[in-house]
């Protein structure tokens, strides 16, 4: 692992990169995207496990406003945290150990919704959301902390038409006791993206705190992201 950081609407990004041993041959690589109020350090580990065994450069990365990252986080909307994403794929992509054509993205709560939505801005091969929150559109420019509760009834038409419009493989994990994230959120990603495959992460509330259920989530990801 290495220390890296980009801007994004001229702010500083924090991030790691994960990096296997140099070869010739292009690699597979994966953007992991934290939640609303957590840092790029809950995904290390998930990083690291994903490069030793798949062999793929991963990258975590700080958004806009949390942890090492530059910006005041009441004041930055998921537009200005969809263009941290961007920045942190651009990034992944121009690393010159990764085949562009092979770039997943695991996103989780917070992160899975900007994940979704980066689905229908940047070419993502494979998408994996964990307990994703979801938005309506309005809610662009509305900093998270002043969003509306959480349900499954919201317009988000552009978010599902950039994800029908991608060629992206999709995986939607939910939470089984998942207390933050309601079961009619999952139930409108599976309608929006039909498509999508669908598991029950056993035993997990929304924040992943037992060895056991990160262990699940970690080999979760190894399995989907396998033949990326």
């Amino acid at each position: 692992m290495r220390s890296a950081e980009f801007i994004s609407g001229g702010r500083r990004l924090s991030a790691n990169i994960f990096e296997p041993e140099p070869e010739l041959v292009r690699r597979p690589a994966i953007l992991f995207v934290h939640g609303w109020h957590s840092s790029k350090s809950g995904y290390g580990v998930r990083a690291a496990a994903v490069t030793e065994q798949l062999g793929a450069v991963c990258v975590t990365f700080d958004l806009g406003g949390h942890a090492d990252s530059e910006g005041v986080l009441n004041q930055l909307s998921p537009r200005d945290h969809l263009l941290d994403c961007e920045a942190a794929f651009d990034a992944l992509v121009s690393h010159p150990q990764v085949n562009p054509a092979r770039v997943g993205v695991c996103g989780a709560s917070y992160g899975g919704y900007l994940s979704a939505l980066l689905t229908g801005r940047r070419d993502v091969s494979k998408l994996l959301l964990r307990a994703p929150s979801l938005h309506g559109d309005h809610a662009i420019d509305t900093p998270p902390g002043l969003m509306e509760e959480l349900d499954g009834h919201c317009d988000a038409r552009q978010l599902f038409k950039g994800l029908a419009a991608s060629r992206a493989e999709v995986l939607i994990l939910e939470s089984e006791h998942d207390e933050v994230i309601p079961h009619s959120v999952i139930e409108a990603y599976l309608r929006g993206c039909p498509r999508a495959h669908y598991e029950v992460l056993a035993g997990a509330r929304h924040a992943l705190r037992e060895p056991v259920i990160e262990a699940g989530f970690v080999a979760a990801i190894i399995r989907w992201f396998a033949d990326l």
